[in-house]
């Protein structure tokens, strides 16, 4: 894609206002359908980028309240985009933590709220996109159905359909993870 220098002064307040406005809601919904956190201001500016690149979408928020949708179809392309280059360079950088090591008391909330984080962000993981979206937007970002199937652009049945589906998912997947972080080891009675 080229890039496209010339802006005039009231496409680029019109750009500013959009950031302003829904800059937040771009990045929490980047991070809630699976970016890392390193990751999601960085693909945050790439959706403006391309909102930049494209004055016609820029117009069409101009033009009527679907911000948030035409928002969410451009990052919904750049996540999946930036998905496909992180299979092609698959490398793990996970670096094992020493189950043995003390914690402090006063950082015993932070490390059970991060291991809260993790075992949410792995039961997202689980959903396959359209369910993750669906419970994203549903659950997250608080749209109603009828507002999340015009996003999707699906009827509001099927969104209902793969809201339930994802739901059932995240409560199977917590649950495990809940027996998993709570059973006894072997050797206890």
């Amino acid at each position: 894609m080229s890039e496209r220098v010339p802006t005039s002064p009231d496409e680029a307040r019109s750009l500013a206002r959009v950031f302003r406005e829904e800059g937040a809601f771009v990045l929490r919904t980047i991070r809630r359908l699976g970016a890392t956190p390193a990751d999601a201001e960085d693909l945050t500016q790439q959706v403006f980028v391309v909102l930049h690149r494209r004055p016609e979408l820029l117009e069409s928020i101009a033009r009527g309240p679907a911000t948030r949708a035409v928002l969410f179809g451009i990052l919904r392309r750049v996540l999946a985009d930036h998905r496909k280059a992180q299979r092609r360079a698959r490398r793990s950088d996970e670096v094992e933590v020493d189950a043995h090591v003390a914690v402090p008391p006063a950082q015993e909330r932070s490390v059970r709220q991060s291991e809260a984080r993790r075992q949410l962000d792995a039961a997202l993981a689980r959903l396959d996109d359209d369910k993750r979206e669906v419970l994203v937007l549903y659950e997250l970002e608080e749209l109603s159905m009828p507002e999340v199937a015009r996003v999707l652009g699906v009827p509001v049945q099927t969104a209902y359909t793969r809201l339930h589906a994802a739901r059932e998912i995240m409560r199977k997947a917590l649950s495990r993870q809940q027996l998993a972080v709570g059973a006894p080891s072997r050797g206890t009675p």
